[in-house]
């Protein structure tokens, strides 16, 4: 989409100019930049000024008192909002409000577990009786049984009822070690 490409050019090109106006570091086109900066992304971001001098959540930033060193911090603030922006690899939009700035943010959990290990699991669980182990190690059988079955997903749940309810009866070692079996079920 245009639109994205042309506000991460225009935060890209910000960001570098607010960087040389930090350098420089006159009060007058440290201003100047604060200034252009709020107008920018003020709309963009809730609570824009929070942490920065001169900003109140009700009336936005007071001119009268945002000058040098303040303009500088507070620049400072902004440029590395707006670099966390451009890192964050924001997506961009536009809807019948305007802009709308999306960050898509995704976890990915992996759980990668044998029957095969939780039988060695299990089997190393030295508070456990003997007899516990041997019946914990025949619901880790039944349930290996329900998952390699060609049966549907939703029968192989059903036939999975009585062990989950078998394990929330059962200590959280014993929860540990066969809920991730479960997960199998496809």
């Amino acid at each position: 989409m245009r639109l994205a490409t042309d506000m991460k050019d225009m935060i890209s090109a910000d960001i570098q100019k607010a960087e040389e106006t930090l350098k420089q570091n006159c009060d007058d086109a440290l201003l100047k930049t604060h200034k252009e900066l709020d107008g920018k992304y003020s709309a963009f971001f809730a609570d824009w000024g929070m942490s920065m001098f001169g900003y109140t959540p009700d009336s936005g930033f007071n001119y009268n008192y945002v000058e040098g060193l303040s303009a500088k911090h507070n620049i400072e603030i902004m440029v590395n909002r707006l670099k966390g922006l451009h890192a964050q690899g924001m997506t961009l939009r536009t809807d019948d409000q305007g802009l709308v700035i999306n960050n898509n943010i995704s976890n990915e959990i992996n759980i990668d577990i044998s029957f095969e290990s939780a039988r060695e699991n299990v089997s190393s669980m030295t508070a456990l009786p003997e007899s516990e182990i041997g019946e914990i190690l025949g619901r880790i059988n039944e349930l290996e049984i329900i998952v390699k079955s060609p049966d549907s997903k939703n029968k192989k749940w059903n036939n999975a009822k009585g062990i989950v309810k078998w394990i929330a009866d059962k200590g959280v070692d014993v929860a540990i070690a066969l809920l991730p079996l479960l997960l199998q079920i496809k």
